[in-house]
């Protein structure tokens, strides 16, 4: 039991270490979609230009910023990480 406890201590005081950074990224050629997943580094970055391109069919073009959050409205897509449309997305 101890050990179960110390080791859930280990993960908890890591995750307050290392809390995730997560963004919303918006595209160049593709203003109506908006991304939001973990992290903000080149891995992620590329992986929102995907979940973008496979969702829109085409090439979305550079990531033109990123956000906290993404509210859904009118033409403008809110996409999680799998991809899926959220009418609301918080990244922070």
């Amino acid at each position: 039991m101890k050990k179960l406890t110390l080791l859930f201590s280990l993960f908890l005081f890591t995750g307050i270490l290392i809390p995730l950074s997560a963004k919303c990224f918006g595209f160049s050629k593709n203003k109506e979609i908006t991304v939001c997943i973990d992290g903000n580094n080149n891995a992620a970055r590329q992986q929102a230009q995907s979940i973008c391109k496979a969702n829109s069919g085409n090439d979305c073009g550079n990531i033109t910023g990123y956000s906290g959050n993404c509210s859904a409205s009118g033409k403008k897509k809110c996409l999680d990480a799998s991809g899926s449309e959220k009418k609301s997305l918080k990244a922070d």
